[in-house]
């Protein structure tokens, strides 16, 4: 039919080319301004070609393949039928992957509650400072339960844990709330939380945020930015490495 698009087999074929495009153009920038990435360093990030973001913006590309727009969706936390839509909840929750890898961010935005939804099912864990390292002690039952935020809706495991010290600064300060995705895999840049297999007391685990370098078969390699340090974990250690995926700021 003239003027429609089929972006991939099993969705809706779209009824409007143009309006798609421009309403896609206008989801991205919005999306891009609020995790305070670009167009080159997103396309880098979603593996889709250094300019294929830029090309898109800039009308070059009419009929963006599905496999590169899911890509591009992953980075920005939200789905392909979310760039094509009008507006959705949690849309614009800010990722930490965003920044460029290795760098600490400077510019900090924060989740508006538009970007929570539902019941409040989502469970908010506290930490205490665990030693000097920037080592934390995560708490073994949940303090509160808020409304899920957008970057977690449908996630099963998800959870926000607080910020305590200030190893992270100026990525994360203390008293931030970060918010955790249990099962995505994490890859160098990812900012994560390192669940180490040692105990500590009433069953609390000790735990740390830190950017994660590289891993291979035996260790896992990690960055902090005050002090700006790197350091090798053993994987025998280690009991999870889960990928941040956004953060309130503290008020």
């Amino acid at each position: 039919v003239k003027g429609q698009i089929p972006y991939l087999l099993g969705m809706k074929i779209r009824d409007n080319s143009l309006m798609e495009i421009q309403r896609l153009i206008a989801n991205l920038q919005r999306l891009m301004k609020a995790r305070g990435t670009n167009p080159y360093r997103l396309s880098s990030d979603a593996e889709v070609g250094s300019t294929y973001v830029r090309d898109i913006i800039r009308g070059k590309v009419q009929r963006p393949s599905h496999d590169h727009l899911a890509a591009i969706a992953g980075k920005l936390g939200v789905t392909v039928d979310d760039l094509f839509a009008e507006g959705r909840p949690g849309a614009d929750a800010p990722l930490p992957g965003a920044q460029q890898a290795g760098e600490p961010a400077t510019a900090r935005t924060t989740i508006v509650t538009d970007g929570l939804v539902g019941g409040r099912d989502f469970p908010v864990y506290a930490c205490a400072q665990g030693g000097p390292d920037g080592s934390l002690i995560l708490s073994y039952e949940p303090i509160e339960m808020i409304r899920r935020p957008g970057p977690l809706i449908g996630v099963v495991g998800g959870f926000a844990m607080y910020i305590v010290g200030d190893s992270m600064s100026p990525r994360y300060e203390h008293g931030d709330l970060v918010l955790v995705h249990p099962t995505r895999p994490a890859r160098a840049g990812d900012d994560v939380l390192v669940i180490l297999r040692d105990s500590a007391e009433d069953g609390a685990r000790h735990a740390m945020v830190k950017q994660l370098v590289r891993r291979d078969d035996s260790a896992i390699k990690l960055r902090q930015f005050n002090p700006r340090e790197e350091f090798t974990l053993k994987l025998e250690k280690i009991g999870g490495v889960h990928q941040i995926v956004g953060r309130y700021n503290r008020t």
